[in-house]
């Protein structure tokens, strides 16, 4: 393995060990999730240079982190303007 790739792995544990850290905030889970998106997509991106293959995968895994990021927004605006916060305790689930 090169050292990109043990970069890359050591970035995701990291990002997914702070993502099991972080309980309340709605908008620090989605940067640390965008965060592990990113360092999966150099990991398959140094991967596929090292055996030559298609970059099919890699724009795939790319646009999937896109959408990923947009949803994850939207949904975090409309939390925002239903409760007024992005405190995941400010929400009442079983309310109106």
């Amino acid at each position: 393995m090169t050292v990109s790739v043990i970069v890359a792995l050591t970035l995701l544990v990291i990002f997914l060990a702070a993502y099991c850290k972080v309980q309340g905030q709605v908008l620090s889970s989605l940067i640390i999730l965008e965060g592990a998106t990113l360092s999966v997509l150099i990991f398959y991106f140094y991967i596929s240079m090292e055996y030559s293959q298609s970059s099919h995968m890699f724009l795939l895994i790319m646009c999937l982190g896109a959408c990923e990021a947009a949803c994850g927004l939207t949904m975090m605006v409309s939390m925002v303007s239903k409760s007024g916060s992005d405190s995941v305790s400010a929400l009442n689930w079983f309310g109106s």
